[in-house]
């Protein structure tokens, strides 16, 4: 036997609350069936489980950040700053000459009689008709002496000595020590048998830069007349 209601006395009288409450069960109890009717399907495949990690050796690229407004905002890229270098000023230019070497004198003679000689122990001047000034230094050996004391230098170095004398000795010549500063050599004048005629003799001797002495001498024994000496 069916009975048939009108709908208005089947829901007549439920409250509201109670058709929502049932309503959400049978939400769940659907939810269910279709869970398990999936879990039936798929058995118990659960997935390809994930590929072994392989280790890295070395430096790996680090992960890369989203550049667009989204969920993890804005990440630029930093940018590195340009840095142009700064012209370093030009360097100056120093010129450095070099000190030109000092030039050599010309040769310059120094006569015998000349006020700034020293004449020691019995030299004194004497007349020589046949010498460069018509004068001489006499007496020079023996003790006596005859210095040139400032005879001039630009470089230091070998220079040649040219020496004016007289001798008349009936021997053949006399000796006399000639000293340059410090450093003395014997040296023979060969004798042309006339004391007013000048002869010539050449030395190479070494003299310092500035003022030189050379002094002529024996202490032996007498040495030629001097008239004059160049250098």
């Amino acid at each position: 036997m069916q009975f048939q209601y009108p709908p208005r006395r089947l829901l007549r009288g439920v409250p509201l609350s109670r058709l929502a409450s049932a309503a959400a069960l049978l939400g769940a109890v659907v939810g269910g069936v279709i869970a398990v009717g999936i879990l039936g399907h798929t058995g118990n495949n659960r997935g390809t489980p994930p590929p072994a990690v392989v280790p890295v050796i070395g430096p790996t690229n680090p992960a890369t950040l989203p550049t667009s407004n989204g969920a993890f905002g804005t990440n630029p890229s930093p940018s590195a700053t340009s840095v142009s270098a700064t012209p370093s000023a030009p360097a100056s230019t120093i010129r450095v000459s070099a000190a030109p070497s000092p030039t050599r004198l010309a040769p310059t003679a120094y006569e015998g009689d000349s006020p700034a000689n020293i004449l020691a122990d019995g030299t004194y001047i004497g007349p020589c008709s046949g010498c460069p000034d018509g004068t001489k230094v006499r007496h020079v050996g023996g003790g006596s002496t005859l210095t040139f004391p400032n005879v001039k230098a630009s470089v230091a170095g070998s220079y040649t000595l040219t020496i004016a004398y007289a001798d008349g000795d009936a021997s053949g010549g006399r000796d006399a020590i000639v000293t340059v500063d410090s450093a003395s050599v014997d040296v023979f004048f060969t004798s042309n048998g006339q004391w007013n005629t000048a002869q010539t003799l050449t030395l190479t001797v070494h003299l310092n830069s500035g003022l030189n002495s050379i002094e002529f001498g024996n202490p032996k024994a007498m040495g030629p007349d001097i008239a004059e000496i160049v250098i």
